[in-house]
């Protein structure tokens, strides 16, 4: 079978989305019915996983109720942990007529937490802790040793840089950068294009 194009495509009207049509169906239909009760054996679930092609690393996990409908699209590193109803949503429609295949790569020694929601092509740096119910939208980018707080919305395309903690229940603006070693108290909104003074954050 051919592999699989990240990019953005008409649904069903060009090859990218044919290609993901046809490789996604099999492994979408197995997890969904099958992952609650064979991935109770942790040997099963990796197993599982990478014969539908997802990139895991020694002792890389997900739980019995991590939402994981293209293994193909996903890279976890060493160590790391994506917890339980976490949705690793690989491909979306934004609007009619328009799907987005990308990537998900988790780095090594990283937690993702419970009820997460990580976008097409996002990454997510090592030793990275993500607390639970935040939201990681399509193209985000999270860099190494970095901590996100708990309800933490991260829109579209956001840059969050090395060693940055991100408090409970902030806002990073779509196409955002948080630079290197920023720190920013629970609450924040951080627009696009702006300085931790504007944004009311701290360095």
């Amino acid at each position: 079978m051919p592999p699989i194009e990240e990019g953005t495509f008409g649904p069903f009207s060009d090859r990218g989305s044919i290609r993901w049509a046809i490789k996604g169906w099999a492994p979408a239909v197995y997890l969904g019915v099958f992952q609650p009760l064979f991935f109770l054996s942790p040997l099963f679930q990796r197993t599982a996983l990478r014969a539908f092609g997802a990139k895991l690393a020694a002792n890389a996990r997900v739980t019995t109720r991590t939402s994981v409908r293209e293994p193909h699209l996903i890279e976890i590193g060493r160590d790391s942990l994506v917890g339980e109803y976490a949705h690793l949503a690989t491909s979306y429609q934004p609007k009619l007529h328009t799907l987005i295949v990308g990537r998900i790569r988790i780095g090594d020694d990283v937690l993702i937490g419970a009820y997460c929601v990580l976008g097409a092509g996002c990454r997510v740096g090592s030793r990275t802790i993500v607390e639970f119910r935040v939201a990681i939208g399509a193209r985000a980018i999270i860099g190494e040793d970095a901590f996100i707080g708990a309800d933490t919305i991260i829109w579209v395309g956001a840059r969050i840089g090395n060693g940055v903690r991100i408090g409970k229940s902030c806002v990073i603006a779509m196409g955002a950068v948080v630079p290197d070693g920023a720190r920013l108290p629970d609450g924040t909104s951080w627009p696009a294009a702006s300085s931790p003074a504007a944004a009311g954050g701290r360095e």
